[in-house]
């Protein structure tokens, strides 16, 4: 009998459905502050929201659980780059989880002040796994500089700008335009702006923003999706809150 103890994180998509009945209906479903795996079946973006549960776990009570991703498409037209695809069958979960290669993440995060406090608080913290992004959220222009740690501030006046890891450089950076980078480095791409920058930065660099125009104020997206009301400033920076996310390994690993 195996110990395993799995807490399913499931897309609401048809395609997942059934296989996550079967799921279920083989290894249970734990509470998530219990479970030894979070396992995600759906694709990208069900793989990018166990992230975001597991890091929520983690920072209310320092548990790690690894991530196991599970790609339930079935489809040449949607193989996710987040998921995993050798697992076909529930009882295969176990196997492929033990013989999986496990990775530490590090997501970006951002320190910002708000435009409004909440609760009479001013500071907000968020954290993004693909990119974080000061964006506006309509179709006005955002005035912000930006500074880097080793050059003078540069001024930016458009949509907004993004810090990309090399999990999502292949993403919404890389559809603005961004270049490649490797490991060890972030990736950053203003966003429909007059001035248009490009820079890739040591990954224990940071980037600090300032809105100049208030009233055209920008939010925080995070792995594309608008998740603050608008801010003053942010400063983002590769974090130090360690998640394991399980990959299957390729052959001869």
């Amino acid at each position: 009998m195996s110990n395993i103890k799995i807490h399913f994180i499931i897309s609401p998509q048809d395609y997942a459905k059934d296989f996550a009945l079967r799921c279920i209906e083989k290894w249970g479903q734990t509470n998530i502050f219990q479970a030894s795996y979070i396992v995600s079946l759906g694709g990208d973006g069900t793989a990018l929201f166990a992230q975001q549960a597991a890091l929520s776990t983690y920072l209310s009570s320092g548990k790690i659980i690894p991530i196991y991703s599970i790609d339930c498409s079935n489809s040449k037209y949607h193989r996710g780059v987040l998921t995993n695809h050798r697992v076909k069958r529930p009882d295969e979960i176990e196997e492929s989880i033990l013989n999986a290669k496990r990775t530490k993440v590090y997501p970006l995060k951002a320190d910002c002040e708000l435009l409004e406090p909440q609760n009479g608080w001013p500071y907000q913290t968020y954290y993004g796994f693909n990119e974080i992004a000061i964006k506006t959220s309509d179709f006005q222009m955002t005035h912000l500089e930006v500074k880097f740690d080793d050059i003078k501030t540069k001024t930016i006046e458009g949509d907004g700008c993004i810090l990309a890891t090399p999990i999502g450089k292949g993403g919404y950076y890389y559809n603005l335009g961004g270049k490649d980078f490797k490991e060890g480095h972030l990736g950053f791409q203003t966003i429909a702006s007059r001035q248009v920058i490009n820079r890739i930065i040591p990954d224990n660099s940071s980037v600090a923003v300032k809105v100049i125009s208030h009233h055209r104020a920008p939010s925080v997206m995070r792995d594309c999706n608008l998740v603050s009301e608008p801010i003053l400033s942010a400063i983002i920076r590769k974090s130090n809150v360690p998640l394991i996310v399980l990959r299957d390994r390729q052959r001869g690993e």
